[in-house]
């Protein structure tokens, strides 16, 4: 923030947000995104639009103020605030046309360039959506170039494997050329309740009627047995942790009656994320087990928020090695 502070006590404002902008791309140690934090942090400060808009033009005043200079600790107090007011700020202090599309300008990481956003130019989704520094920016583009934290330089994954004793089962089902992925679109007016912990965070804490879903989803693996499927994927926010249970469950039985030739053995069915809660608050977690009798592969948490309906969901993200 050294040099965000810098940029702007010195009247460099486009390079002051296209630094900010940067800084918002980079991951975390945990490969989240640094404006993931800036986000929770600024929906906690304030406590009505009027209330930012009026701390926002005071920022404003300071910049080419001789009797102000910004201090780095000021701007990581809240990142987003004096990201917002440098797109108000170059808005009203640089014409549209004077900024051309191939000036770059140093950021101090890299080449970057801040392009003005016309009205009614559109925009597309990432301007609807938190997570993104597009819907941040009412007046501005900014494009980072080189920006080589934005990809780690190793990652590690674990490889789930198939348990002992049923190694044998699963490679029988995935002889052939082809393996055949298949994806559930649930067409039965069900739709998860979202209940909002503040004005811009959600989670889903229910389905309208899990009963109807859980007999569906066990119709879905039968017609998904019928074509051959061998990895059976539910999307995420379809089946609640109770029917993943369920689902579970019904295998284990089923496997208990019919043994390899039950018939919901998908070899991989993967039971969709859905927001459930733990001890340091609400993740969203996702399952994958075999169709055999519903043994668990392995569970992974969703590793980044995302919006809907303009809001953005209220977890905690998993870390780098979940």
């Amino acid at each position: 923030m050294d040099k965000v502070a810098n940029f702007i006590n010195n009247e460099y404002y486009r390079e002051a947000l296209a630094r900010l902008c940067r800084i918002a791309q980079w991951l975390t140690q945990d490969e989240r995104l640094v404006l993931d934090d800036w986000e929770n942090l600024h929906l906690n400060h304030f406590h009505s639009d009027e209330e930012k808009a009026d701390t926002i033009k005071k920022a404003m005043e300071c910049f080419g103020n001789d009797k102000f200079t910004i201090s780095s600790d000021e701007i990581e107090r809240d990142p987003l605030l004096w990201f917002q007011a440098l797109d108000e700020h170059c808005n009203r202090v640089f014409a549209p046309d004077s900024v051309k599309p191939h000036d770059n300008i140093d950021d101090g990481d890299g080449d970057s360039r801040v392009l003005p956003i016309y009205p009614g130019s559109g925009g597309g989704k990432r301007r609807e959506q938190y997570g993104n520094t597009a819907f941040w920016l009412r007046h501005n583009r900014v494009i980072t170039l080189n920006n080589l934290q934005d990809v780690p330089a190793s990652m590690s994954v674990a490889i789930a494997e198939i348990p002992q004793g049923y190694k044998d089962w699963a490679i029988q089902q995935l002889i052939g050329d082809t393996v055949k992925i298949a994806i559930i679109h649930f067409a039965d007016g069900i739709y998860p309740t979202m209940t909002y912990n503040a004005p811009h965070l959600f989670v889903c804490n229910d389905l309208s009627d899990e009963a109807i879903r859980f007999e569906k989803a066990l119709e879905c693996i039968s017609a998904a047995i019928s074509e051959g499927t061998h990895i059976l994927v539910m999307p995420e926010l379809t089946i609640t942790p109770f029917i993943r249970r369920q689902i579970a469950n019904s295998l284990d039985l089923l496997n208990e009656k019919d043994g390899e030739n039950q018939a919901l053995s998908v070899t991989v069915i993967v039971l969709g994320s859905f927001h459930e809660q733990v001890d340091t608050g609400w993740r969203n977690h996702a399952e994958a087990i075999l169709g055999l009798d519903g043994t668990l592969l392995f569970g992974c948490d969703k590793r980044r928020s995302v919006t809907f309906e303009k809001g953005k969901e209220d977890i905690e993200c998993a870390p780098l090695h979940h």
